[in-house]
């Protein structure tokens, strides 16, 4: 039922066109990602005089694999730290409770 409500769009990724079916909200996501794809490419193409398209592609895809990569890392360690937080309250708890 949740299909009837997708739209056919056309993202542009490195000059080839790709044909997606998104919900209202997805089509704003896609293009912003679409924009911020494109500038990569761009970007690694000035840069480091990228001419090949599959190699600046994998350029990307690498630049944005690594990135979601750290965030994964980087939200592990909050949730251990959370963990943490919680143990140490538990530990104070029974302490407190032991002493009286």
């Amino acid at each position: 039922m949740a299909e009837l409500h997708n739209k056919s769009l056309t993202i542009q990724i490195a000059g080839k066109k790709y044909p997606v079916r998104l919900t209202p909200e997805e089509e704003l996501v896609a293009r912003v990602i679409e924009k911020e794809v494109n500038a990569k490419i761009d970007e690694f193409q000035s840069n480091y005089a990228i001419v090949d398209k599959q190699d600046v592609l994998a350029m990307v895809l690498l630049t944005y694999a690594f990135d979601a990569h750290q965030r994964s890392e980087q939200n592990h360690v909050i949730d251990l730290e959370k963990k943490i937080a919680t143990l140490e309250k538990l530990i104070d708890s029974a302490v407190m409770f032991k002493k009286v």
